[in-house]
């Protein structure tokens, strides 16, 4: 089964924030149905996501709507500890939870190093990451570590700069 994974910003780090109505917003949600399109493609059955709210959250969903016509595709999110996200109540991310295929949890603990662990996790087990970063917004976030860590693992990146919105 081939498998990628994705990595991307919150929504606080976008101008629009989770406002999905914004034009920038929907540009990159076409961009991220094109780039899981183009990896059904290439053979790609499953699909790993962080867990996060914004962009794992939105590349989930995309993942889930393909499904809709794709009864091999699988969906499945990695957590970096349990109870993670356990007080979000955002409606698009609980229905991405609940209708993920698997739930995989990296740790036991809270802790930031879960988070790097949880992404190094999805990366080890890909050949392709689809991220959604943009090197002149300047954020060094965890998705800035995770994209290094798949240049360094040389899996297949299939980038999104977002700024071009």
């Amino acid at each position: 089964m081939k498998t990628c994974c994705f990595t991307g910003h919150r929504p606080q780090f976008f101008p629009w924030k989770d406002n999905l109505s914004d034009t920038r917003a929907k540009k990159l949600i076409v961009a991220l149905n094109n780039e899981i399109r183009l990896a059904i493609n290439a053979g790609y059955t499953r699909f790993l996501w962080g867990g996060a709210l914004g962009v794992d959250t939105w590349a989930a969903e995309c993942v889930l709507s393909a499904k809709e016509s794709n009864l091999n595709i699988k969906l499945t999110a990695v957590l970096p500890y349990k109870e993670y996200n356990n007080f979000v109540t955002d409606l698009r991310y609980l229905n991405a939870i609940n209708n993920s295929d698997e739930i995989i949890t990296v740790g036991e603990i809270k802790s930031m190093r879960m988070l790097k662990m949880r992404d190094r996790y999805m990366i080890d087990n890909s050949g392709r990451i689809i991220a959604v970063y943009d090197e002149r917004s300047k954020i060094k976030s965890g998705t800035y570590h995770a994209l290094c860590y798949a240049k360094e693992r040389n899996i297949e990146i299939k980038q999104i700069r977002w700024m071009d919105f």
